[in-house]
């Protein structure tokens, strides 16, 4: 110690007397990136006399508030590595300190040191700092981002200049394309009118045309400006800087080639416009004759290029082939006929050219006189003619037009499932929103056709002892009929004249041949010949002015007799101007042929070789030429002279019908009725779809919708998918079904509106022909499907799940055998035998997949789920990608033809679970058949009537997965008393939309859950290897949620029906549509010509 002592005072410094340390430096400063460690040393020297044992201690950090609600952080940032020690006087101790960060900041600490004994002069605080950076993370980008932005910026300024160079080159003006043409004609014409779907043909060219140079000289010619007084192109912007200059364009430069309206290329959407600017369009304003009747006779010419020319038919050329081939076989064939039966062959001549030489002419008079001369006597030559003309047709001609009737029929049903897939559904709705609505025009001291909406009820049939058909108006057919006929009261607001309300109710009966050829009917004879077979609608009058009340001055039922025979008088009372508000109904309308454009008459068919007995009636339809119908209307209502059609039927709609269709002089103006309004407009709400009329309409509903889906708490409401079921009958029709995949096709386009996707369920006889024509499982007697129709349906599954729609299908069916004794276990059921399917579902996915078509350039096929039945589609793609993610290494693997799905375990294929109730569910499906009775199917002998009970759970859980559902067609053969199905699917969507039973079922969810929890606890101690592959199998399966189910629609007359029938309230559901056929065409993307001849509304 006494040296010590002695050391400090030889370097100046002298020891204090008792125990004193100083510390040097007074602070620390760290300086480190993120999760990088810096360190400094601390000198601590003993200054005093004493011997000093000291620890560094960290201090508490100190509260910026009296009270904080922010947790310490814990993280130790910064380490003493020398925290305790002895130091002796004079002695310096160097102690290290460090700091590691994990985040970026600044971080701040404090130090104690703790000495015994305790320093005289206590170092209570060594304060520290520190900052932790991060290091920049992205300089590779911004560097990748800087070379690119300096060469994009190189490649402009040498494409600036390269067009520069390309544009100040002399070109010349680019020929105009020649119109004389016809080639160049339908490619320009069917160009420019490629929106209206007109096709071009020489005389609509030469008809439009002429029209074109009328409207021009009816438009008022506009100013042209003064060639110097022409306004600049380029205004340079104040501002610094130097001042842009203007890119001066070369006078040699080509000019662009002008639009093709101003070429001289007719377009009826541009003379449309042209004739809207014209004055007498106003509502209220005076109508020029001149304009009006440019207006008809351009919508006649727009009718007429609409129709499709039989060489732009898909069979055109299959046609052409089979003419050919039978035509190119006549001369060896004949010369060979002329041979077998000893005649020598004749040379075949063809005619000569009509600009053809007189040596040429004369050549061949010579060799057509030595043809003459090897003919034998007329008799053999007649003979042998007709050996040839039978055998022909029998070996040749026949099975030529057969293999062409065959070709032909699959390319023109094919054809139309792609056409009815190349339409979304705002291409479906959209042209049917922006019509002009009977609000919107001035009805005041007019006469007014309304067209009164009957497609909500079925057409009556005449009952055994009746004569005609009877109407009866009853239960909710007679509260729909009051609900349309308040159409009628919203016109007589409008104080019009008169109200002609006209109904279209069934279809007349084929007339009769006459007895007397040369005898002569008029035409209200052959009306109430037609009458004979339809209803009249004279009940509705009592109805109408119930409902009319005091709105209208009179009601009167206009007979036949009265509107085509006195005609005058009565017209005279229509346009009496002394009394306003007179409603007048007309006689059922169907049975004018002029009205409804068809004329079906019964005929003898000449009689087939080897036939006996009397050949049977068959029924000619004949289509009257529109000069004809509307000719008719120009002459029934030239007197009455209407100015306004109300078109309030949505079904008569789909049907081009004199009065609403016609384009006769002084034909009504056209508007559309509430009744049609509300049916869009309710479907449009119901299924929460944004498309409108307009863009700017559909901008806003679906920023409504979008904002409408947020809950309370801004989160968006899960998605959950669809549910469509899909059902129906008489598809012994092929055009029923062919209709029924249509609406298929257009139903599967909500999928692009739906977040939670589209989910499809086949039922009724739509099931049995997806399964048999598709799938090939047998499906018994029925239905009848040859090739064409097989194509169609895979034309149809390709259009619907090429969009990411699946389709489930029956997992068991019920049926029924025809003309056969049923088993003894299915007497007491009484209503036919359950097949389960899952056999034939195994059996479906041990064949090579189907294939389906080409979709974008892919081979699709069908994926079996044959656990829950559903289709799924798989393309090449799919199967390349799932190879090269399992085996990345392995080549060729993408031109392998795709294989099945193996099948799962028997106890995976089998139905779903028995519903909730097993014992009720006993008592009210049929009996089920073991699988062995039916291992393929449904045999032969046997029908599909219904929907079995393994398919209603099925359909369970699909509702219970589903944010809402939309049902068209039976599930069963209800008219036969198979309503089983149907009754329980009706029933479980009306549980859905009350939330009826929700509660039970969930318990009783949870109660089989406990129940196989403890069977297999139990189970665990003596099960075998099979039966743990079993449990951990079901523990695996997800487990089921219910989602929240928002909305339901029914479409079609006969599910409306039915809903009234099996439903305890069908006002649960939200939308039942009640147009009938109307809706269901629209969406199935066909023609609506009632609503297209409405007007449109003008863009504000």
């Amino acid at each position: 110690w006494q040296f010590e002592q002695d050391e400090l005072a030889g370097a100046g410094m002298v020891p204090t007397e008792g125990p004193h340390a100083e510390v040097s430096p007074a602070k620390l400063h760290f300086q480190a990136d993120v999760k990088r460690q810096s360190a400094q040393t601390l000198r601590l020297r003993n200054t005093g006399t004493a011997v000093v044992q000291f620890e560094w201690v960290q201090n508490l950090p100190e509260q910026s508030f009296q009270e904080s609600i922010l947790p310490q952080d814990g993280t130790p940032y910064f380490t003493c590595h020398q925290t305790s020690g002895r130091i002796l006087p004079g002695e310096v101790v160097q102690t290290m300190f460090s700091f590691t960060a994990d985040k970026p900041g600044t971080f701040t600490s404090s130090w104690c040191l703790k000495t015994y004994p305790e320093l005289k002069e206590p170092i209570t605080q060594l304060a520290m700092n520190a900052s932790a950076t991060l290091g920049d993370l992205h300089w590779e980008r911004r560097s990748a981002l800087q070379e690119f932005i300096k060469k994009e910026q190189t490649i402009s300024l040498a494409s600036e200049l390269a067009e520069d160079i390309v544009e100040a080159v002399r070109l010349q003006p680019p020929p105009l394309p020649p119109l004389s043409e016809p080639a160049v004609q339908e490619r320009l014409f069917e160009e420019v009118n490629a929106a209206d779907g007109l096709f071009w043909s020489p005389q609509t060219w030469d008809t439009l045309s002429a029209l074109r140079e009328q409207v021009e000289s009816m438009v008022p010619a506009r100013k042209q400006t003064d060639e110097g007084a022409k306004i600049p192109t380029f205004v340079p912007r104040p501002g610094r800087g130097h001042a842009p200059k203007p890119k001066v364009e070369p006078p040699s430069a080509a000019e662009p080639l002008p639009p093709l309206e101003s070429l001289g290329v007719p377009s009826i959407s541009r003379m449309r416009q042209q004739l809207d600017q014209l004055p007498g369009t106003e509502p209220g304003a005076e109508k020029p004759a001149e304009k009006f009747e440019v207006m008809r006779k351009l919508e006649r010419a727009g009718r007429t290029a609409r129709q499709c020319p039989l060489e732009r038919s898909p069979v055109w050329w299959m046609a052409y082939e089979t003419v050919m081939e039978i035509a190119l076989t006549v001369p060896s064939k004949w010369a060979a006929t002329r041979q077998r039966n000893g005649l020598e062959p004749v040379p075949f001549l063809a005619p000569p050219e009509d600009d053809a030489s007189p040596g040429e002419l004369e050549q061949y008079n010579l060799k057509l006189e030595e043809r003459k001369s090897k003919l034998a006597p007329e008799e053999k030559e007649a003979e042998v003619r007709d050996i040839f003309c039978r055998g022909f047709a029998k070996n040749k001609f026949g099975p030529a037009c057969g293999r062409f009737g065959a070709v032909a029929k699959e390319a023109s049903l094919t054809t139309r499932m792609t056409r009815a897939g190349t339409f979304s559904l705002g291409d479906r709705l959209r042209p049917h929103l922006g019509r002009l609505s009977s609000e919107a025009i001035e009805m005041a001291s007019n006469v007014v056709l309304y067209e009164l909406d009957m497609g909500f009820m079925v057409p009556p049939l005449a009952s055994d002892g009746e004569e005609r058909p009877s109407l009866i108006l009853q239960g909710s057919d007679l509260e729909l009929l009051k609900q349309r006929l308040r159409g009628v009261v919203s016109v007589l607001e409008s104080v019009p004249l008169a109200v002609l309300v006209t109904v279209h109710l069934g279809e007349p009966k084929p007339d009769k041949p006459k007895e007397d050829p040369e005898a002569e009917v008029t035409e209200l004879q052959e009306v109430q010949l037609r009458m004979a077979g339809l209803a009249t609608v004279e009940p509705i009058m009592e109805i109408l002015r119930e409902v009319v009340g005091s709105a209208a001055t009179s009601c009167e039922f206009v007979p036949h007799e009265v509107l085509l025979g006195s005609n005058a008088e009565f017209a005279q009372k229509v346009r009496n101007e002394n009394v306003e508000g007179k409603v007048f109904l007309l006689e059922n309308m169907s049975a004018v042929a002029e009205e409804t454009g068809v004329r079906r008459t019964w005929f003898s068919p000449p009689p087939v070789e080897g036939q006996t007995g009397e050949t049977e009636m068959e029924v000619a339809l004949h289509r009257l030429p529109w000069a004809s119908r509307e000719g008719w209307a120009a002459r029934v209502f030239r007197d009455i002279q209407p100015e306004s059609l109300v078109q309030d039927s949505l079904c008569q709609s789909c049907q081009s019908m004199t009065l609403s269709t016609g384009l006769w002089p002084r034909a009504p103006q056209r508007v559309v009725g509430p009744s049609i309004e509300v049916e869009l407009a309710a479907f449009l709400d119901a299924l929460q779809l944004p498309i409108r009329a307009t863009a700017a309409e559909e901008e806003a509903a679906r920023a409504e919708l979008e904002q409408s889906v947020v809950d309370d708490d801004g989160k968006a409401a899960a998605p959950a998918p669809l549910l469509i079921v899909l059902g129906g009958g008489d598809f012994g029709r092929e055009e029923v079904l062919l209709k029924k995949l249509e609406l298929l096709i257009g139903l599967s386009r909500l999928a692009q509106y739906e977040k939670g996707g589209v989910h499809i369920m086949a039922a009724g006889e739509l099931a049995p022909a997806l399964l048999g024509g598709v799938l090939g499982m047998p499906m018994g007697d029925g239905l009848s499907l040859d090739g064409a129709i097989k194509a169609a349906l895979r034309e149809a599954l390709l259009e619907v799940m090429r969009t990411g729609v699946a389709i489930s299908l029956p997992l068991d069916v019920v049926c029924q055998a025809e003309g056969e004794e049923p088993p003894a276990e299915a007497k007491e059921s009484g209503n036919g035998i359950v097949v389960p399917l899952a056999e034939s579902w195994k059996e479906a996915a041990k064949q090579p997949p189907v294939f389906l078509g080409v979709a974008d350039g892919c081979d699709c096929y069908i994926e079996l789920d044959v656990t829950h039945g559903i289709l799924k589609l798989r393309s090449r793609e799919d199967d390349a990608a799932a190879v090269a993610e399992v085996v990345p290494d392995a080549g060729g693997a993408a031109d392998v033809a795709p294989e099945a799905d193996a099948p799962a375990d028997a106890a995976d294929a089998d139905a779903p679970a028995d519903p909730a109730d097993p014992a009720e569910a006993a008592d009210a499906a049929p009996p089920p058949v073991p699988p062995e009775c039916f291992p393929g199917g449904v045999p032969s002998p046997w029908r599909v009537k219904d929907v079995g009970p393994a398919t209603g759970e099925q359909l369970r859980m699909l509702l219970r997965r589903s944010r809402g559902a939309l049902w068209n067609g039976s599930l069963g053969r209800c008219e036969e008393g198979f309503e089983k199905g149907t009754q329980d699917f009706v029933a479980m969507l009306e549980s859905r939309l009350t939330g009826a039973g929700e509660d039970e079922e969930d318990e009783e969810d949870e109660e089989e859950a406990e129940d196989e929890e403890a069977e297999d606890e139990e189970g665990e101690e003596e099960s075998g290897d099979g039966e743990k592959e079993e449990q951990v199998r079901k523990d695996s399966k997800p487990k089921e949620r219910r989602a929240e189910f928002e909305m339901a629609a029914v479409l079609g007359r006969d599910s409306r029906k039915l809903l009234e029938n099996f439903a305890e309230n069908p006002a649960n559901v939200p939308f039942i549509s009640s147009t009938g056929e109307g809706l269901l065409q629209i969406l199935r993307g066909g023609t609506v010509p009632g609503l297209q001849a409405c007007d449109s509304k003008k863009p504000v």
